[in-house]
């Protein structure tokens, strides 16, 4: 079992997360949390029978690198001054994460979540880049990104209400897939998030991983 120290001081709650060969959910009172891969059944069951119940399933979605062939007009790096601007979008637009689909974590904290966690890449503590979609100086959607050895992960995309379906996370991803040095892109999204699985495919992604997400709440 191992604690999430970041996530607990976040939810306002002891976090577990619940590592292979775990069989019981007891270090505490808290939040436990483990993602399982969709094929293995057994260990699913295992956990259900321990107290936990699925709130989400992840699909890891990749592409092979190369140029994105998109528009990536308007879109530049973030800025200090833009930090404002993104947080509330972050905490306001964002789409459903697995802790708004969890119904005892108040959406209020899901929400105070996802700005912390934007924030840190302003605090240089998480994330190697962020593109910003820019409207007349004004940030209308974001991309963070994380450099791996051998390929860039998309942490988190949100684009305003206002600006969506309109290519502004078109040229968002296809930025992060046009930068230098040219790498495989990797991205999670939701299997519910119909739409988001077809942007990505539309991109030149296809799904290599799938795994449920299972939350339990003991105390």
């Amino acid at each position: 079992m191992r604690e999430d120290a970041w996530l607990a001081e976040q939810l306002g709650m002891p976090v577990h997360t619940v590592e292979p060969g775990d069989a019981a959910l007891d270090a505490g009172p808290g939040l436990y949390q483990a993602k399982v891969p969709c094929a293995d059944l057994a260990r699913l069951r295992a956990l259900e029978d321990a107290g936990m119940r699925v709130v989400d399933v992840n699909v890891t979605l990749r592409r092979p690198a190369g140029p994105s062939g998109v528009d990536t007009t308007g879109v530049r790096d973030a800025r200090p001054a833009d930090r404002d601007a993104i947080l509330t979008l972050a905490e306001r637009d964002y789409p459903g994460s697995r802790f708004h689909l969890d119904p005892q974590i108040p959406d209020e904290r899901a929400n105070a979540l996802k700005r912390a966690w934007v924030d840190g890449f302003f605090a240089g503590a998480r994330g190697d880049r962020m593109l910003v979609a820019d409207r007349d100086g004004e940030a209308i959607g974001f991309y963070l990104v994380i450099d791996g050895d051998d390929h860039r992960t998309g942490d988190l995309l949100a684009v305003v209400p206002g600006a969506r379906r309109a290519g502004t996370a078109t040229a968002l991803v296809g930025t992060a897939l046009d930068m230098r040095p040219l790498r495989d892109h990797q991205m999670g999204t939701q299997v519910s998030n119909i739409p988001s699985l077809r942007f990505f495919e539309r991109l030149g992604f296809s799904i290599v991983d799938s795994r449920y997400v299972l939350h339990g709440h003991v105390g």
